[in-house]
């Protein structure tokens, strides 16, 4: 409003042939001088914020964060443009990825004996869900909602979180109600199933020649299927515990501890003068493919209850996405296979329940 309050007395300002005094010129300057302390104002704003982020950031002792904000305002590093095994070309390199990542993501058949006694067990199981069927409660979704972090890349569908935050308080009603009826049916819509994921160089891959194998997928989901996820999350959280001895994709724990805990242990041994002989494994590559059928047969060992099965099975089923290399995006068409010459889409080999990173 200031904007074209500036802009009309500028105009105006200039059919009256530009005086230096009276009312035409007071009210072009009094806009004009309004226009720019609103500027200023958003501009100390957004250093206050960025400083308040630097420091919440180092409160929560997050080195990860504090560097990830830190970049994003000072580091002006060029860019150039990408070039993957000397490729150069967008929508190749797009496609290049797409076939890179479902190669990788294909599963094997020597897990067709899996699927088969899944299949047989799965007709036994009926688990119910007790309680009332109003599982999710408006507080907490208001919660999750307000947790979600800012900032992040838009889906498909154009959507952020703060879309949602910033709507009408009636939308956590809304959105309330909705999951209460995909639990109550065990029912997720297709949509939640679309992505796109985009290629990430990994942090070893620098100084040398880039290759589709120096590059992680990152998939880019819904925004409403993320709260939904969350809300399953958190109102089922003790049937999707993992083991005390796992570190990796959990919350607040990472490399760091695994090398705490494995320094205890070695300088226990030797402090009392034992001798100490180590072995270690590459697994880098250990959670590119999971076997649904196998999560599953856990899952219903641990009582999980049959609308959440359903989900599940339903979510996965109907995942697919598309690469999205700087502009060139191939759109979703069907979600197995080949969809048209030269646009291959991707089946995603599990969905963000099992890729816990945040």
């Amino acid at each position: 409003m200031l904007k074209e309050n500036a802009a009309m007395s500028c105009r105006i300002l200039k059919k009256a042939g530009k005086p230096r005094h009276g009312p035409i010129n007071n009210k072009y300057r009094q806009d004009k001088l309004l226009y720019k302390k609103r500027i200023k104002e958003g501009q100390a704003r957004e250093t206050m914020s960025f400083y308040n982020d630097l420091h919440d950031a180092l409160l929560r002792k997050s080195g990860q964060d504090f560097w990830k904000i830190w970049n994003s305002k000072f580091d002006r590093k060029v860019i150039n443009h990408l070039n993957v095994d000397g490729i150069t070309d967008d929508k190749i390199i797009a496609d290049n990825f797409a076939i890179h990542f479902e190669k990788v993501c294909t599963p094997s058949r020597v897990y067709d004996d899996l699927l088969k006694r899944y299949n047989k067990r799965r007709l036994k199981c009926d688990e119910p869900l007790y309680g009332s069927k109003k599982v999710f409660s408006v507080e907490q979704i208001g919660k999750i909602l307000v947790n979600l972090k800012n900032g992040k890349a838009a889906s498909l569908d154009e959507l952020s979180c703060e879309h949602l935050k910033y709507s009408h308080p009636i939308i956590v009603s809304m959105l309330c109600k909705l999951f209460n009826l995909f639990l109550t049916n065990g029912h997720v819509p297709d949509s939640f199933g679309k992505s796109y994921t985009v290629p990430i160089p990994k942090s070893n891959a620098t100084n040398r020649v880039l290759s589709v194998d120096d590059f992680r997928g990152i998939s880019i989901s819904p925004v409403i299927s993320k709260l939904f996820e969350h809300a399953v999350l958190d109102r089922f959280v003790h049937y999707f515990t993992a083991s005390d001895n796992q570190f990796g994709f959990k919350k607040h724990i990472g490399c760091r501890h695994v090398i705490y805990n494995v320094r205890n242990v070695i300088e226990h041994y030797i402090d009392n003068g034992s001798t100490i002989s180590m072995c270690s494994l590459e697994l880098s590559k250990a959670f590119d493919q999971m076997n649904h059928s196998a999560l599953f047969s856990k899952l219903m060992d641990r009582k999980l209850p049959n609308e959440i099965l359903r989900i599940l099975e339903l979510w996965c089923s109907i995942s697919v996405t598309c690469v999205k290399v700087e502009r060139v995006q191939f759109p979703l068409l069907s979600a197995i296979g080949w969809s048209a010459p030269g646009r291959r889409i991707i089946s995603v080999p599990f969905c963000s329940f099992y890729r816990q990173r945040r």
